[in-house]
């Protein structure tokens, strides 16, 4: 966590209502797994009266004090990426740091804001006490503000942030002291922070990541400015060409011209740094060249003199980070340089066992040759032809095989020549095999070599100027400055290394969709109007670079933007504007979504008294043949458990063999063929790698195959649940098939009913009348033998009173 006291507006005053407005205002934010725009009312507390009226008692008590000139606080607590803190933890956090910096009971209104990346708690507190009138002296509060956070950190959990306060565990327990034990030792760690910046450029630096303005011009602009002021050759004119040679520009800051700025030429829309920073101050310049002298522009061609500008989107280039991943480059090349060392040692050890397979292969192809003729000749024998002809054929058949064995000695002695003069590969060609396979250090390397060609002049040295047209996305930090392990996106997406420069290819259906150059992933001319092309680079951005800078022109922006807003991508643009928008895309398709479905529940409400006879239409049409078949149909047979147990368990075991057979081919590569093999060692080594490929496989896929196999059909609590869930849900299958056999069967015979009444005419009421009357006509001898058998019984159990 980390706390900071907001400073006052650029007006130079602060007011409670302004304030409150802004810290209790409305807030969208997107939920980081379903991309969805959340829109409400922030959460708030405070000890006053009531929200609305807070910043109106805030000012009543601040009046009664006549000393303070800036009764308004503004605090604001932020907690790391991935850190979502409740409510009550949020605000038990403010009330803490409150208490800490000596503002406990005074008047607050604290609301937590979670639309960015860092859920954050704004508080604005009344510096002037309600009942004292008074201000507390609050100082070192930088401090004391920054040692509650650690506080804040061990009882509720949280990730240790850096600041001047660290958290040491000492016998198991956990305390707080101070990072540096002077403050010589924590202006020495603060060399490599760039605290020399002004704090707008820093803080630039540290939430962007990239290059501010000031940075960029007091790193080598300033030196060659400051040793053209040392040299003889010290002028205005020299002085502007010096700047102009790095994209800035030296401006006069008032109608005096004793006061100097310098700005981006490229890019005015930074804000311009003093002169002074870069050694270049009004009173020194003006004592040393005399009066000011603008830039004459007459003969001046700015674009042929520029050798490097100024981007906000350039990473910060952190020497303690360049020196880190320089070591980390050098040891894997060197660990590179052993494997192939390794490998060489491996091809001179293979030479002799591939030379006595090539002799035994040779002599088995030289038997084979006299085995057949062998037979030819036997065969020539036993054909009962007369001499004459038998002596012909044989002739002619020693006559070939005479030739037969030229040939084969002729090629054997262009296999043995083969043999002799086969050498291992070099350096490079081995590890463009490597890159080719995958290898992160052999494409390192390869890209290493292209620079090292660039250097000796094979290659013409590119310079560093932003091309606005060219479609490319890149990172806002120094992050990852090679290509990334290539990655199989999807299975349409295929990938392949450049051998020559170590840049990685990415194809969708076999077709050049971008390449990962390492500090940039670029679109060629086809596929920067291609969604699929663009969501697939933008996916391996965001793996890559995390937030997304966006280059190319506005039509290419807007594309991006697009295809980022329709498809849901979970991805962030470094572009505030650019990542505003694909917010707001989100948020206007969230609302469409919503406005859709409250108008289909209005029909639905509308249409609410017709739901039985939307159901009815709904059923679709069945003739009264199909009506027949589908009840003749059987109703659906009982699953049997051994069988559903069975195919769950081949299910999991497809599962699994899939992600082991997965994850052993992304360690180790596909299996070696030996028949595409280069030269007899090569293909002996391949045959030899492809055997331990086997075994490798054997170990790692087979047998944990089998051994998963036996557990999914053991007596093991887990493998009794894995079956009877397998089973539960069998069942829920075949009830619902079964109720929707019933529902068929009732919807049948309601079919085959309404056929049977369209198909007879309804009889007249005179006809119904007589079918009544034959009917009772037809049961009256019927009821009267009834009536007949019920006297009797009753006569045979009534008792007889006479006897």
């Amino acid at each position: 966590m980390i706390a900071k006291i907001g400073g006052r507006r650029s007006d130079g005053k602060t007011s409670f209502r302004s304030l409150s407005k802004y810290i209790n205002s409305l807030r969208h934010g997107v939920d980081p797994e379903t991309g969805e725009v959340t829109v409400g009312a922030v959460a708030v507390q405070t000890n006053c009266l009531s929200e609305d009226t807070a910043w109106i008692e805030m000012w009543g008590t601040s009046v009664r004090s006549t000393r303070t000139k800036d009764p308004v606080m503004h605090l604001v607590l932020s907690w790391s990426v991935g850190e979502s803190p409740t409510d009550d933890q949020a605000f038990d956090a403010g009330k803490f740091a409150l208490a800490a910096i000596g503002l406990d009971g005074h008047e607050f209104l604290s609301a937590i804001h979670r639309d960015t990346d860092n859920a954050h708690l704004h508080m604005m507190v009344n510096k002037v006490h309600p009942d004292t009138h008074r201000v507390p002296k609050m100082s070192f509060s930088k401090f004391t503000l920054d040692k509650a956070m650690r506080q804040i950190e061990i009882d509720q959990g949280w990730k240790h942030d850096n600041g001047p306060f660290s958290v040491r565990e000492v016998d198991g327990k956990k305390s707080i002291d101070w990072t540096h034990t002077s403050a010589a030792n924590r202006l020495k760690a603060r060399e490599g922070m760039r605290a020399d910046l002004p704090e707008k450029a820093r803080q630039f630096e540290v939430h962007s990541g990239n290059e501010s303005l000031a940075g960029y011009a007091k790193g080598q602009p300033k030196n060659d400015a400051g040793a053209l002021m040392k040299s003889a050759k010290a002028s205005w004119q020299t002085l502007h060409t010096i700047l102009a040679t790095h994209g800035l520009e030296l401006r006069p800051a008032n109608e005096r011209n004793n006061a100097f700025y310098v700005a981006s030429v490229r890019d005015p829309a930074q804000a311009p740094i003093k002169a002074s920073d870069m050694g270049l101050g009004g009173g020194k310049l003006i004592k040393q060249l005399g009066p000011y002298e603008p830039l004459e522009t007459r003969h001046f061609d700015r674009e042929a003199v520029e050798n490097q500008t100024y981007s906000k989107y350039r990473p910060l280039r952190d020497p303690t980070k360049r020196a880190e991943n320089r070591e980390k480059r050098a040891k894997e090349r060197e660990e590179l340089r052993g494997k192939y060392e390794g490998f060489v040692v491996e091809w001179k050890g293979m030479k002799a066992p591939a030379k006595a397979e090539l002799a035994n292969t040779q002599k088995l192809r030289r038997k084979a040759l006299t085995d057949r003729l062998r037979t030819e000749r036997d065969a020539i024998r036993r054909s009962g032809l007369d001499g004459n002809h038998r002596r012909a054929l044989l002739s002619v058949a020693a006559f070939t095989a005479a030739t037969r064995r030229d040939e084969l000695k002729v090629i054997f002695k262009a296999e043995n020549a083969s043999l002799r003069k086969e050498k291992y590969p070099s350096y490079r060609d081995w590890v463009g095999d490597r890159a080719e396979a995958g290898d992160l250090a052999a494409i390192s390397q390869l890209r290493g070599f292209t620079h090292a060609d660039k250097r000796k002049g094979k290659h013409p040295q590119e310079r560093y100027i932003a091309n606005t047209q060219q479609a490319y996305f890149s990172a806002f930090s120094d992050s990852d400055l090679d290509p990334v392990w290539p990655t199989r996106l999807s299975e349409r997406v295929t990938w392949a290394v450049d051998r020559s420069t170590g840049s990685v290819n990415y194809l969708i259906n076999n077709r050049l969709a971008f390449r990962d150059e390492g500090q940039r992933i670029t679109l060629n001319n086809d596929s920067h109007n291609d969604p699929d092309s663009i969501e697939m680079g933008l996916l391996l951005a965001k793996e890559k670079f995390g937030a997304v800078v966006v280059h190319g022109d506005q039509e290419f922006r807007d594309r991006v933007l697009a295809v980022a807003a329709e498809r849901r991508l979970d991805v962030r643009f470094a572009d505030p504007e650019l990542e505003q928008r694909r917010k707001d895309a989100i948020k206007a398709d969230i609302d469409q979504k919503r406005q859709r479905v409250v108008e289909d529940q209005k029909q639905v409400d509308v249409l609410g008294t017709l739901a039985e006879a939307k159901i009815a239409t709904q059923q679709p049409g069945m003739t009264r043949d199909a009506a027949k078949q589908v009840l003749s149909a059987r109703e659906p047979v009982r699953p049997v458990r051994d069988y559903v147990e069975m195919e769950a368990v081949d299910a999991d075991i497809l599962r699994y063999r899939s992600k082991l057979a997965c994850t052993f081919r992304e360690s180790l590569g596909e299996r070696p063929d030996p028949e595409k093999a280069g030269g007899f060692i090569g293909r002996h080594m391949a045959k030899g790698k492809a055997m331990q490929w086997d075994e490798d496989f054997d170990k790692n896929v087979t047998r944990p195959l089998a051994a998963r196999r036996e557990h999914l059909t053991s007596d093991h609590p887990d493998a009794v649940k894995f079956r009877d869930d397998a089973w539960n849900q069998a069942i829920i299958e075949h009830d619902l098939s079964v109720i929707d056999w019933t529902e068929k069967r009732d919807y049948a015979r309601q079919i085959l009913m309404d056929f049977h009444l369209d198909s007879e005419p309804a009889p007249s009421q005179h006809d119904q009348r007589a079918a009544r009357q034959a009917q009772a006509q037809r049961l009256r001898p019927r009821q009267e033998e009834q009536d007949r058998e019920r006297q009797n019984s009753l006569d045979r159990d009534t008792p007889d009173l006479d006897i």
